[in-house]
């Protein structure tokens, strides 16, 4: 059901400075520079090791892209909120997209979405997580599901009902689930749970969207737990 893998890309940018005999401010300038790209990289491994793997989902799903997230991708621009939580834009971040029995004709009967971003301070993520725990951002969830739909299908997609639903035990998580008709074939269903989590400076999504069945919702109560789990591990506070 995606709309083709996501390209995205982490642009690290370290100026190559001429530093020359003696030249005390070009040699600090150029030192400063690497610092910056040893952070980064630094938060680049956090973020990663945060994430859900391949593994995790097992053999029935496929990874079809894993990378960073581009530049406009660090910042909410979609025109379904505006509440000021959103306004922070993320230092880094990274994604990973998969299909569920994604057979050789590019045929597929669900999508799955993790993505983990940073942000400057933990009021900043904080902010982020408060603007979508609000039942207003119920409608922006449903927008991206409908648009992953007729992107993919090529067919206008109904909402059929979105609600919030209780995350698993011991975390700290907003998720919603959503039902949505379209057509393929005939009429069909499609259904998405949809989570946002938070530690620290880092901020969460997992997102999984079967055709027909509704989710597994044990399977995605384990993915959400490892993801907040390994979350609360890596993020910097």
């Amino acid at each position: 059901m995606a709309c083709g893998a996501v390209a995205v890309v982490v642009a690290l940018l370290v100026g190559l400075i001429a530093v020359s005999g003696g030249d005390d401010r070009s040699q600090h300038r150029a030192a400063s520079a690497q610092a910056a790209f040893d952070t980064q990289q630094t938060e680049i491994g956090s973020i990663q090791a945060s994430m859900l793997t391949g593994v995790d989902f097992g053999g029935e799903w496929t990874v079809t892209d894993q990378s960073g997230l581009r530049p406009d991708e660090l910042s909410w621009h979609q025109p379904c909120s505006y509440a000021p939580g959103l306004d922070a834009d993320a230092t880094v971040g990274r994604s990973m997209s998969l299909s569920y029995r994604l057979r050789p004709n590019g045929r597929e009967e669900g999508t799955a979405l993790v993505s983990v971003r940073a942000y400057r301070t933990a009021a900043e993520a904080q902010g982020q997580f408060q603007a979508r725990a609000d039942p207003s951002f119920g409608g922006c969830v449903a927008y991206f599901d409908r648009r992953e739909v007729e992107c993919s299908c090529h067919s206008a997609a109904t909402n059929l009902g979105i609600a919030t639903i209780p995350p698993p035990p011991g975390v700290a998580a907003v998720v919603y689930q959503d039902t949505l008709a379209y057509s393929d074939n005939g009429p069909q269903t499609y259904h998405a749970n949809t989570a946002y989590i938070t530690s620290g400076r880092y901020t969460a999504l997992l997102s999984i969207g079967r055709v027909g069945l509704p989710v597994d919702q044990a399977e995605f109560d384990e993915l959400l737990r490892a993801l907040s789990q390994r979350l609360s591990l890596h993020a910097p506070s």
